[in-house]
């Protein structure tokens, strides 16, 4: 396996261990009530992230990965630039249009103040993370992902268990207050090895210009691609689910389905994707090698549905029991939910190659 593989791998396990641990303590010290408000405003981070993304992480895997080498580092720092830009702006326009919404029709019902700018900050510097940390990754800059990405998990986790220890924390506008702070440190402190990267000479000796009409085509069809599972994904069916279900029961099941979300960022198309995709994108536009492209990414999929698929089988039988250990003896009921959500994740990561075939062999238009 590639160094910069191992490092990736290393990182993402370690942060999603230090995430975990999180969720626990927080469904463990968090009212039910409280704890229903940060699944909402999580989930709706989620929707926030996909209602606006425009494509733009499918641009950034295709195009910043041939940064120096085929396109120049300045053209793409340029292009860096507006699709943060873009990105933020649009997260910040639907979001103040979904509460405007929300405040008029009533149903939000009373919502304080500090909770919709805290949860507005906690959205925004999640889009900024992200996006940062995919440019890192399309840069080959996979060490400073994962000192970043688990510094700040850790960081996360110590502030909020200091704060629980103080008394400090008294409801989800606590933590999403601290989830803010960390998120916006962390994409800062990518953004600045972006381009400090795009800022290098070129190595390239044929360096071609950004070909906008492709990359145009590219980010609408990828975001149609989005758009089309948008209507089931978790964020959609937890919000729904906020709105039909009573508060513990809602509170169960938004911990059975972020115990499913937590289990799926360890399956190895989650874990391997975000590295591989811009790999074998940067690899196709090298050599075109479609035999390596596609064996790269069938041998993924297949392992990722037979460890998801034991998960189900597990689930099925222990679910409760899990649930029970993990909560303190909460939300055992809810427990039923978690094969049938392990089951629905299974289509992500054989979803996703797709796309990434498609705009590896420059047929956008069929997502």
């Amino acid at each position: 396996m590639p160094k910069n593989a191992i490092i990736f791998l290393t990182g993402r396990l370690m942060a999603l261990v230090v995430l975990l641990a999180s969720q626990v303590v927080l469904v463990r010290v968090l009212p039910a009530a409280e704890y229903a408000v940060f699944a909402l405003v999580f989930g709706f981070a989620t929707l926030m992230q996909t209602a606006v993304s425009l494509g733009i992480p499918r641009v950034i895997s295709k195009y910043v990965s041939q940064a120096g080498w085929r396109i120049r580092n300045r053209t793409i720092r340029r292009l860096a630039l507006w699709l943060l830009l873009v990105r933020v702006a649009g997260t910040a326009a639907l979001m103040l249009a979904t509460f405007a919404l929300l405040r008029l029709t009533g149903l939000a019902g009373p919502v304080e103040t500090r909770l919709l700018v805290v949860g507005g900050l906690f959205i925004l510097a999640g889009v900024v993370q992200l996006d940062a940390d995919a440019m890192v990754q399309a840069l080959m800059k996979q060490r400073v992902s994962r000192n970043v990405t688990v510094g700040e998990a850790i960081l996360r986790l110590a502030l909020v268990c200091w704060l629980v220890v103080a008394g400090g924390v008294h409801g989800a506008a606590d933590v999403l207050e601290i989830g803010a702070a960390t998120s916006l440190l962390a994409g800062a402190v990518l953004l600045a090895a972006v381009f400090r990267a795009l800022s290098a000479e070129d190595t390239g000796e044929t360096l071609e210009r950004l070909d906008r009409k492709e990359l145009t085509a590219i980010a609408l069809s990828s975001y149609a691609s989005s758009m089309a599972w948008f209507a089931s994904s978790p964020a959609i069916v937890r919000f729904i689910g906020g709105k039909l279900l009573a508060v513990q029961t809602f509170a169960g099941f938004a911990f059975s389905q972020s115990l499913v979300l937590s289990f799926q960022r360890y399956t190895p198309g989650y874990l391997i994707f975000p590295f591989l995709e811009p790999s074998v994108m940067k690899h196709f536009a090298r050599i075109g090698d479609r035999r390596r492209l596609q064996a790269a990414l069938s041998l993924v999929v297949k392992i990722d549905m037979i460890a998801i698929g034991a998960a189900v089988v597990g689930t099925a039988v222990a679910g409760p029991p899990i649930v029970g250990l993990l909560t303190g003896g909460k939300y055992m009921a809810e427990a039923y939910a978690l094969p049938w959500l392990l089951i629905y994740i299974t289509t992500s990561s054989l979803y996703k190659s797709f796309e990434i075939v498609a705009i590896a062999l420059g047929a956008a238009s069929v997502l």
